[in-house]
């Protein structure tokens, strides 16, 4: 077979594979992803979409060998650093998402998805509140339209006991479609105390939100 032939041939697998993964068929996904990188064994693509599928299949380690393999191809790819660093974050293994992810992050430094990702394994670590605060006021920066990145950092601002910059940012996670209960029971509990929101990211207010330390800010 020609190369042309085998690089057409792998190029519809994946295609297909990327079809069956849209409509969630991920075994039959799977099974595409890897006839591609049967075909091409050099395809970084092929290897990445089989890790990301696997990962969703909860095939950590086969996730992880697929993620390896794109870093032979092509070390300086942040993408799968960064889904390595989902897998381990997933499997509750912190410091190696983390290292993943900041690999990721200094690979592609504006790519939001990694650095809130890299901020929710933080926040899940002792003593790392404020790198999280760091990473989740880049993020925020560069893109306002996160729920997640709102509702973590209002979570932070509350144990800090800043109530009204985490008011604010419960009610803009609310307003960008946050789903789930807490969100809400937070904004009736503050709204019950007379809170104010506060926006942390205006002007006046910045300096005195993110400075470090707890205090009762209404």
């Amino acid at each position: 077979m020609r190369e042309d032939d085998v690089i057409m041939d792998c190029e519809s697998e994946l295609a297909i594979g990327l079809e069956k993964f849209e409509d969630g068929d991920l075994p039959g996904a799977e099974k595409h992803f890897k006839k591609c990188t049967l075909e091409e064994p050099g395809n970084y693509n092929a290897w990445l979409y089989l890790g990301i599928c696997l990962s969703e299949q909860e095939k950590f380690k086969e996730a992880i060998e697929a993620f390896n393999k794109c870093t032979e191809i092509d070390e300086f790819q942040p993408y799968a650093w960064s889904n390595m660093g989902i897998v381990y974050q997933k499997q509750r293994e912190l410091f190696e998402a983390v290292r993943h992810f900041f690999k990721a992050a200094k690979l592609d430094p504006n790519d939001v998805y990694t650095r809130l990702n890299l901020a929710l394994s933080y926040l899940k670590m002792r003593n790392k509140e404020h790198e999280a605060l760091r990473e989740l006021k880049f993020v925020i920066e560069r893109d306002d339209s996160l729920p997640e990145a709102w509702h973590h950092l209002g979570l932070i601002f509350m144990d800090l006991m800043k109530k009204g910059y985490a008011l604010y940012c419960f009610l803009r996670a609310k307003s960008l479609g946050m789903k789930g209960g807490k969100n809400n029971r937070l904004i009736i509990d503050l709204k019950f105390d007379e809170i104010e929101a506060r926006d942390p990211f205006d002007p006046c207010n910045r300096d005195d939100a993110f400075k470090l330390g707890k205090e009762d800010s209404r």
